[in-house]
């Protein structure tokens, strides 16, 4: 006659493997219902409604920001998925010109000066571009990835439009300063230098804080580009903003228990409301004097230096606002 004895650990490691397998069952659960929204979304070119979302919410605990980017980009959404530290997903408003426009217009710029000179270079390309955006414009000299769209930004974090990253990055040739970039902790790549963000369903200030994080101490993107495009009743009232701002690399001693916006950013150049709390009308020119907002090529690549290439790099990237604003009236809808 024999007698059965399960020791205090077997029944332990036992209810771990059970727990663990119910994570597993519910995790495999949210990415079945997440891509039947997701190809939803690319089917009807509109978010889900909130009672559409509901059985989603129910798994927010049973899956990260990094299973997400997965099942995104085995469907192929490129862009418009929104997700919460809390694990609630959101979908942006399917974009309509001139969003898609005016990215490609911000890409062609920063292309001129920074990329296609170098064609050839030993160092090509000299950034590598990734985006939610890319189906509309096509840049053959720039190195594209759309599956590396994301970057680690404190709150919500959805693809920017348009990012740059100098290449190399880090540039070992240099180990002492190289040792100076910081990387993305959970995507395990360097943070891009440059980010442009285009609104038209994004207000003005989801944009500027979308801003004020990337340019915080969380991170290490050092130049935000953002436009917003404002559709109104009649073409002749729609407004728009646009901004420039660049990190403050040398903030002094911060406070304690710094918020993600610390140190504020210093804004090199903005459309702002007037006096009568309005913004600015799309149909009016930028003024003449300031068409043009210029950020220090340093900043493209700091902590590092910038290489050293035959022709140099420009002393500064231009940003020409006034035609980023004849884009968005180009290619607005009638």
């Amino acid at each position: 006659m024999f007698s059965s004895f399960t020791s205090g650990t077997e029944l332990q490691r036992g209810a771990v493997a059970t727990a663990a397998h119910a994570g597993e069952t519910r995790n495999k659960q949210a990415k079945t219902l997440f891509k039947k929204l997701a190809r939803q979304y690319l089917r009807k070119r509109s978010p889900p409604t909130e009672s559409e979302l509901e059985p989603l919410s129910a798994f927010r605990n049973d899956f990260g920001w990094l299973d997400l980017i997965k099942w995104r980009d085995e469907v192929g959404v490129l862009r418009g998925i929104v997700y919460e530290d809390d694990g609630t997903i959101t979908f942006d408003e399917w974009t309509q010109p001139p969003h898609d426009q005016v990215i490609g217009e911000f890409s062609r710029m920063f292309l001129r000066q920074f990329v296609e000179p170098w064609e050839n270079a030993p160092i090509d390309p000299t950034f590598e571009t990734t985006g939610a955006q890319g189906m509309n414009y096509v840049f053959l000299r720039l190195k594209s990835n759309y599956d590396l769209v994301d970057i680690e930004i404190p709150g919500p974090k959805k693809q920017p439009d348009q990012s740059y990253t100098p290449q190399p990055r880090p540039n070992l040739q240099n180990p002492a300063l190289a040792a100076l970039v910081r990387i993305q902790p959970l995507l395990g790549r360097p943070w891009p230098t440059v980010i442009f963000e285009s609104g038209n369903s994004q207000t003005v200030p989801r944009l500027e804080g979308i801003r004020d994080r990337v340019l915080g101490h969380m991170t290490a993107v050092n130049v935000f580009v953002g436009i917003a495009y404002n559709r109104n009743q009649t073409r002749a009232s729609d407004s728009w903003w646009a901004c420039v701002a660049v990190r403050n690399t040398a903030p002094g001693n911060p406070p304690a228990n710094p918020p993600p916006e610390w140190p504020p950013c210093i804004i090199v150049g903005e459309i702002r409301r007037g006096a009568n709390g309005r913004y600015q009308k799309l149909e009016t020119p930028v003024d003449n004097n300031n068409t043009v907002w210029r950020v220090n090529t340093s900043l493209l690549y700091h902590p590092e230096p910038v290489p050293v290439l035959h022709p140099a790099f420009p002393a500064t990237f231009d940003v020409d606002v006034e035609r980023l604003r004849r884009c968005l009236v180009r290619a607005r809808p009638a």
